[in-house]
């Protein structure tokens, strides 16, 4: 299920290093550092707010980003159902969910909606 932890690499420590010495040596505005280092002006002034405030530079840990609309179990039945029938319109498999009891027997609360289905 690698589709469903998509995500954006961080900069490296070394970059992150280096726009902080240049940054701290040079006094060269945000912009002209990003130039530099072809890196965004509002990372480099992220970069340095993290700097100020904790002396730190490496990446920080993962925000958590939306909570997954359905839980790991949930997913396996989808799949399951689509396997079965990889033709079917998320509208079908949202019947067939419903012909599963979805609701009573999986102890599952509430019935995904049809975009929450579809897969892209």
């Amino acid at each position: 299920m690698s589709h469903l932890t998509r995500g954006m690499k961080s900069y490296s420590t070394d970059l992150r290093r280096k726009i902080i010495e240049t940054k701290l040596d040079t006094l060269e505005s945000d912009q002209k550092i990003a130039e530099r280092f072809r890196v965004s002006r509002s990372f480099v002034n992220k970069l340095v707010r993290q700097y100020e405030q904790s002396g730190n530079y490496e990446p920080l840990p993962h925000g958590g980003g939306a909570q997954p609309k359905l839980k790991r179990e949930q997913i396996v039945l989808v799949i399951q159902l689509v396997e079965e029938d990889n033709d079917a319109t998320p509208l079908a498999v949202k019947r067939s969910l419903e012909r599963e009891n979805w609701d009573q027997s999986q102890q599952f609360h509430p019935l995904p909606s049809l975009t929450t289905i579809e897969v892209n």
